[in-house]
């Protein structure tokens, strides 16, 4: 009896348990490269992305730019206004101001700005919220930051093998366009660092403290890497150095 249990578990047992074990060897050394795989297919469509507006909301549109601008040239003073309107302060005529009544906000997933720097050729929409549907369609601002000119942090997050791809070539003194369905805006690149993503985490209650305006975009580091989690975060802080005051 002993050596038939002999013969069976070295005819059939031991064949299952090292077919087993070559499975799993098998599985184990695919992951990176179907990692890979997954990664070089979004490098691929890096300068064509499907378009995902069927599914999210857009409240920016040239018309409505256009409007905003001729509300900002009326609060500046450098247009008129028409017969039975009321003319701006004297205060909106210097500060350049919008009041808040006249801003449609956006609601989450809508697409309510474009984010572009020439000079590295970035060019993306941005969309309010920062969920991954978002970032498939574009640059999301984080919910808990604030809309360009309220003086407060304004946090942008992105993919870096598709519409942050181009911040690898940022560098300090870069002027980042935030053209907004109010209002255009800028802001002038003042520090890039590279962060563990632990202590990014850490740091964005202080970042979302911040009492003046600062434009900050992340996105994963570094871009080289197609295997493996990205550990990093690559950090752009910009000042504002011009735009209208939302009061």
């Amino acid at each position: 009896m002993k050596h038939k249990l002999i013969r069976l578990m070295a005819y059939v047992y031991m064949p299952l348990l090292f077919t087993s074990l070559g499975y799993i060897v098998i599985y184990i050394a695919a992951v990176p490269v179907i990692s890979m795989l997954q990664a070089t297919g979004s490098m691929v469509i890096a300068n064509e992305v499907p378009d995902f507006n069927r599914e999210l909301k857009s409240i920016y549109n040239r018309a409505s730019k256009e409007e905003v601008e001729v509300l900002s040239q009326v609060a500046a003073g450098t247009v008129g206004l028409g017969q039975g309107s009321e003319a701006p302060s004297e205060e909106a005529k210097v500060n350049n101001v919008i009041s808040i009544k006249d801003i449609q906000f956006p609601e989450h997933g809508t697409h309510f700005a474009n984010l572009s720097c020439e000079r590295i050729e970035l060019n993306a929409p941005v969309y309010w919220g920062d969920t991954n549907e978002v970032l498939k369609a574009g640059v999301g601002q984080y919910m808990g930051s604030f809309l360009p000119g309220f003086g407060r942090t304004i946090l942008l997050s992105g993919h870096n093998t598709t519409y942050f791809k181009p911040l690898q070539l940022i560098e300090v003194g870069d002027v980042i366009a935030y053209n907004t369905n109010y209002g255009d805006f800028q802001y002038k690149v003042t520090d890039v660092q590279v962060l563990p993503s632990s202590d990014a985490r850490d740091m964005q209650e202080d970042l979302l403290s911040n009492k003046q305006e600062e434009l900050i975009m992340y996105t994963c580091y570094p871009f080289e890497t197609l295997v493996g989690t990205k550990q990093d975060r690559l950090f752009v802080f910009a000042d504002k150095i011009s735009g209208p005051t939302v009061e």
